[in-house]
């Protein structure tokens, strides 16, 4: 019906306007595809076709003299959906509408209706015509269309992926709006093809599919290149794959989809930077490396470090038990597998391993710390062994040579009849030496002292001592400077010589001190008596060898002025087995 569509009373006969309405009548009667409603002024029903029982349930009989309002959804009657259309159709003549209605049963459908005013023969409005038509079946489809398109757009959101075709005719490019975001481009449905292909760097621009490709059908269609996007400028790497649609033969559409790998690039860049980061790490590492795949230690790679330690064999790719015989015999192929069957790491420190005679080389013996960690695959699973140590041989040997010599110095330090000590020296406010500990001594100073005293102060010891020991003891603490002197230890009953350094960092205050036994404390009364009796005297015999070569000897002795020995020293006593009291000097 045209918009301003009326049902009119001319000035024919009766007969006549009553032949064209019946034949009007037969004709929506005849319509079943439609339901064609006709009403009063304010909605209710006047007339009902057989469309109208088909597709909405009522019969005319049930609906003639009810409100249209039945067959509006009850939250459309709310909403008063029937007096809206009816106002929107006087106002323009005619309401359409596209919406849920209702359906005897309470069953809902999807209709496509229109709403007309009817006119009387003077053109006065008179009622309503509503025509409807069931669209449920399309309407779900088309939902269900738009659902998909949905779902494929946030699809290809997700994963980057753009839609594109061009026509091979009009070189006019369709895209989705995925593959303008990927170009930077605004979203549009079509472009000029030309916009895209210019965005591709120049160095790049040879895997372009351009339009003569496109003509010819010889485009490339799996490339990877860079782009400039339109929007930032920014660098990206686009994935783009096609196929060309045929008509008889004739490219007439070049279609594919584009993804933004720019990530992926970007982290397999990363990722070769890093193995080559560590391979070189793997070659120039100071230590030793080895990979080993596999239940039977297959040697998938080594460094320099291990080719050196295995005496410059070729390993790679052989098992353990092959390649290093010598392993299986010193039980390293044990240890492999007992790593490889519990997954746990092995470790070991100063390790023998005597390598096989090589070049008709005797077996060199070294000596390793090393780990054997175990790899494992995506699942968990044990697969391999990593093998990483350094050889420790020159260590070991300084280890074992430093030992012996220290056992070599701690007998010659226990034998010695020279006393020896070192001191930790104590020392008051003002920077006067008040106390000294003995941190070590050897058996000689133990004896000199006639008491065990190491780890003890002085003042428990010997609490008499004589203030020169400290003050003399304390100065080589803190100036540094070595000492040589004899003096007398009355606490003792001897007179020593002594030989003190100092030892350590400076902030230590330690001094090891050197002692040798010279005489008794007598030897201070006779020094004071030769001082007021001239008849007493003190004198020292030097002892002149056979050869010249060799050097006098001067041993200490106390005699009267008329000749008898009164004290001997203790030097003096060993070289001549004698206690020399009582005989002149000779």
């Amino acid at each position: 019906m045209a918009d301003d569509t009326c049902v009119r009373f001319g000035d024919k006969s009766a007969s006549e306007i009553e032949d064209k309405l019946l034949r009007q009548l037969a004709i929506l009667e005849s319509v079943t595809d439609f339901a064609i409603v006709a009403t009063d002024r304010v909605g209710v029903v006047t007339d009902w076709n057989a469309g109208a029982e088909r597709i909405l349930g009522w019969t005319a009989q049930e609906m003639i003299g009810q409100s249209a309002r039945a067959f509006f959804t009850p939250e459309d009657r709310v909403d008063g959906r029937l007096e809206s259309e009816m106002r929107e159709a006087l106002a323009s003549g005619r309401a359409i509408d596209e919406c849920w209605h209702q359906r005897k049963g309470d069953e809902r459908f999807w209709a496509s209706g229109e709403m007309m005013p009817l006119k009387g023969r003077d053109g006065a409005h008179i009622g309503f015509v509503k025509v409807l038509r069931d669209r449920t079946e399309q309407h779900l489809h088309g939902r269900a269309l738009v659902q998909a398109e949905a779902r494929l757009r946030r699809a290809q959101e997700a994963g980057g992926v753009g839609v594109f075709w061009v026509s091979v005719d009009d070189d006019v490019l369709h895209a989705t709006p995925e593959f303008c975001r990927l170009y930077g481009m605004p979203e549009h449905a079509t472009f000029d093809a030309a916009e895209f292909e210019r965005l591709v760097v120049p160095d790049d621009q040879g895997l372009v599919s351009h339009q003569e490709g496109r003509r010819d059908g010889v485009s490339p269609t799996d490339v990877v290149y860079r782009i400039r996007r339109a929007n930032d400028g920014e660098l990206r790497w686009i994935s783009r794959k096609g196929e060309f649609e045929t008509d008889g033969g004739r490219s007439i559409r070049f279609a594919g989809v584009a993804r933004d790998i720019t990530a992926d690039v970007l982290r397999d860049r990363d990722i070769a930077a890093e193995r080559e980061q560590l391979a070189t790490m793997f070659a120039q590492a100071p230590t030793f490396m080895a990979m080993l795949r596999g239940p039977d230690h297959q040697i998938v790679r080594v460094n320099p470090g291990y080719t050196r330690l295995v005496g410059g064999r070729d390993v790679v790719g052989r098992t353990v038990a092959d390649a290093l015989p010598e392993a299986v015999s010193q039980g390293y192929l044990q240890l492999l597998d007992q790593v490889y069957s519990t997954g746990e790491a092995f470790a070991a420190n100063g390790y023998r391993f005597a390598v096989e005679d090589v070049d008709g080389k005797e077996p060199d013996a070294r000596y390793l710390d090393f780990v054997y960690q175990p790899l494992r695959d995506g699942s968990g699973a044990v697969s391999g062994i990593f093998v990483e140590g350094v050889d420790v041989t020159e260590r070991i040997i300084a280890t074992k040579a430093l030992e012996a010599s220290e056992a070599r110095y701690r007998t010659l330090f226990e034998t010695i009849d020279v006393g020896f000590c070192v001191l930790e020296m104590k020392y008051d406010q003002a920077g006067r030496a008040i106390d000294y500990r003995i941190a070590e001594a050897n058996p000689a100073f133990s004896r000199q002292t006639g008491a065990d005293v190491v780890g003890k102060w002085v003042s428990e010891f010997a609490p008499n001592l004589e203030r020169h020991w400290l003050d003399t003891y304390g100065a080589v603490a803190l100036t540094g400077e070595p000492a040589h002197f004899e003096n007398r230890a009355d606490v003792f009953g001897r007179w020593f010589d002594v030989r003190a350094v100092r030892i350590g960092a400076p902030e230590a205050r330690t001094v090891a001190v050197f002692s040798a036994t010279l005489v008794s404390v007598e030897r201070s009364s006779c020094i004071r008596a030769r001082c007021s009796n001239s008849a007493i005297a003190f004198g020292s015999f030097v002892i002149r060898p056979k050869s010249p070569s060799q050097p006098a000897k001067c041993l200490g002795a106390r005699y009267r002025s008329a000749g008898s020995v009164t004290e001997w020293s203790t030097s003096a006593e060993r070289r001549f087995r004698l206690t020399g009291i009582g005989t002149p000097p000779v």
